[in-house]
């Protein structure tokens, strides 16, 4: 009794620490505590700080150095460029750590680790097996031959200068070839060929072409690999070049396979004399990053295929009342790109004014009036003091998404006209996006071409794309941001945090099909050419057509046909 009044007259706090239920009580909140922290840390998705050694041989033993992997492998597994590795492989997988060798099918490209999670970012592994060896002289007479190259290093727009021999005098059909980006989720079972990517006309990355030195831009979508020169006798010894991405990185999934074909039918020929004949300017399925290994059935031939993006044919000596008819198809593969930009990353002074690219794609042109005073007044209000092309963008976006009503029904064929009304469809909301954008000072071109919903169903629809140095161009579908949508077409309401909107800015589906990016290049060839230009059609150009002695005709230029798709 004398206990129990005892303990009646101790502290609360020491009450309960005497109390039997006490001890219990702490064990259990400890776990739970316990479990809050290490379910936290549980569900990180894996993190990949580093892998040591970047460059090896099959049979090396790799170490990926990072967090969030797992005390055990319990499921989760290592990629090289889509190569799952066998369980024989692994070391070691501890929480921040993982050791195995290096198969013998390796790949050079993205390597990522994938948990129950999700996945991780990519490191770029490179197998030395993959690094060419640099020769002494040409391999063969007459054939390119590249002695240095500097720098070795660089990101996206870098200057390159080759030096060598039998380069030839002036570039012509020449280019410069480099290791392309590989898709983050292609699975093989053998070691795939890396991918490859040329330099670009269209997006004037040779700055210069002689005999025994070229400069050469990076080009956007290269990766980490060899570089050679092609020309006419051939391909030139590889060299090594080191691929950086400062600004960030873009990643290519969900490969899907098209078989796709448009043509030309003229009709109603009334030939005016001798040496009649008719040009017609074809634009290609675009063939870059994101459409690659393209090929193409054209009947008949054409004429030229000097034009960057375009084919040329050419009837000669027309007869009147015949039907004359061009048909090209094409099959390739096409990925959904992903951008992973980090805005703080880019440099307070964010481009290379003197660059060819910069001055062409922010100067105004037959489709985009970014001279317009409307245009400029706008462009400066939404940019105010920023100077981070990004965020420009993305303002610019967000104005046009909030402001505009964006319709399937064309309604203008101006920018200027879509500003004045506040409404239009895709191909106006692009010009003008294009046209806000190259008045803020940031290169910028539209897209034409088509998006394909239901049951290979295409449309003709046109986006745009804005470029980052130490980056690339990134993509933006202003339609498909503001939520406009055909039966059919992916959803992105409801996926994870996403929504059209965040997704179209930066990112693009694999129901994409790029025709044109900017205008394609056309000149007039016959001086006594009539030349004809078709509105609204799924590329971008000034001339279409041009006719020599030709009293009338018609022609029906076809929108493109899905034939198969896998």
């Amino acid at each position: 009794m004398e206990e129990q009044e005892q303990e009646q007259t101790l502290p609360l706090h020491k009450r309960i620490i005497k109390s039997k239920a006490f001890l219990p009580a702490v064990i259990f909140l400890f776990a739970v505590i316990l479990f809050s922290i290490s379910s936290r840390f549980s569900d990180r998705i894996p993190v990949l700080d580093s892998i040591t050694p970047e460059v090896s041989y099959p049979g090396d033993v790799l170490v990926i150095s990072g967090r969030y992997f797992g005390k055990s492998r319990q499921g989760s597994e290592v990629t090289i460029v889509g190569l799952r590795l066998p369980s024989s492989l692994y070391l070691e997988w501890q929480e921040n750590r993982i050791s195995f060798v290096v198969p013998k099918d390796a790949g050079s490209g993205p390597l990522v680790v994938t948990t129950r999670n999700g996945r991780s970012n990519s490191l770029i592994f490179t197998n030395r097996n993959h690094i060419p060896v640099v020769l002494e002289g040409p391999a063969q007479p007459g054939f390119p031959y590249v002695k240095s190259i500097s720098p070795t290093t660089g990101s996206s727009g870098t200057l390159i200068t080759l030096t060598g021999q039998n380069f030839g005098m002036e570039k012509g059909n020449g280019r410069v070839q480099f290791t392309s980006l590989s898709p983050a989720d292609t699975q093989v079972m053998v070691s795939p060929q890396p991918s490859t990517i040329d330099a670009l006309d269209l997006d004037y990355d040779y700055e210069s072409w002689t005999d025994q030195e070229i400069q050469v831009r990076l080009p956007d979508g290269a990766s980490s690999g060899s570089m050679l020169v092609y020309t006419e006798q051939g391909p030139s010894n590889g060299y090594y070049f080191e691929v950086t991405e400062p600004v960030g990185t873009k990643i290519l999934r969900q490969k899907r396979g098209y078989q796709l074909q448009y043509g030309i039918t003229v009709r109603n020929v009334s030939a005016a004399g001798a040496g009649s004949g008719l040009y017609l300017w074809m634009p290609q399925v675009y063939s870059g990053l994101e459409q690659r290994n393209m090929e193409l059935n054209s009947q008949p031939s054409p004429l030229w295929n000097t034009y960057p993006g375009l084919l040329v044919y050419y009837f000669e000596n027309m007869k009147s009342g015949y039907e004359y008819s061009v048909s090209q198809t094409f099959w390739f593969e096409r990925y959904a790109i992903e951008s992973r930009i980090n805005p703080e990353k880019i440099p307070a002074e964010p481009y290379d004014k003197g660059r060819k690219l910069f001055t062409v794609f922010t100067a105004p042109d037959e489709f985009v009036p970014s001279g317009d005073p409307g245009i400029q007044a706008l462009a400066k209000t939404l940019t105010g003091r920023d100077k981070n092309p990004y965020i420009i963008a993305w303002r610019i976006y967000n104005y046009l998404i909030a402001n505009f009503l964006i319709d399937k029904t064309p309604v203008f064929n101006s920018a200027v006209s879509t500003l004045e009304a506040k409404k239009g469809d895709s191909y106006t909301i692009s010009l003008l996006f294009s046209a806000l954008l190259r008045s803020a000072g940031i290169p910028a071109r539209p897209v034409a071409g088509y998006i394909v919903y239901g049951n290979r169903i295409p449309v003709k629809h046109y986006w745009a794309e804005f470029y980052i140095q130490n980056y690339g161009w990134v993509p933006v579908d202003v339609s498909l941001g503001s939520g406009l949508r055909w039966a059919g077409f992916p959803d992105l309401s409801g996926t994870g945090n996403q929504n059209p909107g965040e997704f179209y800015f930066g990112s693009l589906d694999n129901q994409h099909i790029v025709i044109s990016r900017g205008i394609l290049p056309t000149v007039s060839i016959n001086p006594s050419g009539i030349t004809a230009r078709k509105p609204r059609h799924h590329s971008f150009q000034t001339i279409n057509e041009e006719s020599i002695s030709l009293a009338s005709y018609s022609s029906v230029w076809s929108d493109a046909n899905i034939v198969e798709w896998w």
